[in-house]
């Protein structure tokens, strides 16, 4: 099974395709219905209300559709100030928690502070880091504190090779490549059969989506 644990582009999972669709607070309608999907506040889409909005988030997040918190995250590149954003990424750590569901987490040129963060909470729900993009140095740092790295359409090659494979899921986030192509070249920069990678990511995914 092709498993694309963070996609912006709405398709239904089938038998061969489990997708979790990312909703954002803003846009919650496919929450209403039966899509499997995470939800979240971006640093980006910080709210007016933020407790009025960790409050819907919270509801929302009891429903069995809803498999993840996220994306959430810390962005230094954002205008939102950062102590905001440390704030609501707290708080959706929270909901996470509360509800029992893994954290898709977006971070940009925060990866201590989000390893600090982890220390700090010690959270008993998994972290994932989505679309990493960073060298095998700063893959090392946060599979060693747990976090476990998704991986899309652009990667570090020599980080794809060092990553143990157990710590990797796959996404396909906005690309306009399939899941499948994205697949292919992981695998090939892996040297390994795309079957065998899809059976790693299944097994990771059925480890923390318990």
């Amino acid at each position: 099974m092709y498993i694309d644990i963070h996609t912006h582009i709405h398709k239904e999972t089938n038998s061969t395709h489990l997708r979790i669709y990312n909703i954002q607070l803003q846009n919650i309608t496919a929450s209403g219905n039966n899509t499997i999907s995470s939800i979240g506040i971006h640093p980006w889409h910080i709210p007016h209300n933020p407790e009025k909005a960790i409050a819907q988030i919270k509801a929302i997040a009891q429903k069995e559709n809803i498999l993840a918190i996220g994306e959430c995250g810390i962005d230094k590149l954002c205008e939102t100030p950062i102590e905001l954003q440390i704030k609501l990424f707290k708080a959706q750590t929270e909901v996470s928690e509360v509800v029992r569901k893994p954290l898709i987490i977006h971070c940009v040129k925060s990866y201590n502070e989000i390893i600090e963060l982890k220390k700090e909470i010690r959270p008993s729900q998994t972290w994932i880091i989505h679309g990493f993009r960073g060298k095998p140095q700063t893959a090392t740092m946060l599979t060693g504190a747990g976090i476990i790295l998704s991986i899309g359409e652009k990667y570090n090659p020599e980080t794809i090779k060092n990553i143990p494979i157990n710590k990797i899921l796959i996404e396909s986030d906005e690309s306009t490549l399939s899941i499948e192509d994205i697949y292919k070249n992981i695998a090939q920069t892996r040297e390994i059969e795309v079957a065998e990678l899809e059976k790693e990511v299944e097994k990771t995914y059925k480890n923390i989506f318990k």
